[in-house]
C-alpha cells in the first residue's frame, strides 16, 4: 500500500487492476491524507468538498486577489508588517 499511496499523493489519483482484473480508481484525498476509492469519495460529496478545501488551503495565498477569495482576515500578503521606524537599524 506504501508504493499507492506515494504514486496516488504524487499525481492526484490512480486506476489498478484488483485481483478480478476489474480497473478500480484510487483518488488522494487531501483531508485524510490518504487514498481512497473514488467511489467512496464522490464528486459534489461533502467528503469531496472537504478534500478539496484542505488542498486549497494547504498552500498559502500569493497576492491579494487570492486572500479575498479565501475570505482571508489579515495575513502577510493582506497586511505586510510595519516597517521599522525611520533611523532605527
Amino acid at each position: 500500500m506504501a508504493g499507492l499511496r506515494k504514486l496516488c499523493k504524487l499525481y492526484g489519483s490512480l486506476v489498478v487492476k484488483d485481483e478480478k482484473g476489474a480497473a478500480v480508481r484510487y483518488v488522494w484525498d487531501y483531508a485524510s491524507d490518504k487514498p481512497t476509492r473514488e467511489e467512496e469519495m464522490p464528486f459534489g460529496s461533502e467528503r469531496h468538498a472537504a478534500s478539496e478545501r484542505a488542498k486549497w488551503l494547504q498552500h498559502p495565498p500569493r497576492n491579494r486577489l487570492q486572500c479575498a477569495a479565501r475570505g482571508c482576515d489579515g495575513c502577510a500578503v493582506c497586511a505586510p508588517p510595519a516597517s521599522p521606524a525611520p533611523g532605527t537599524p
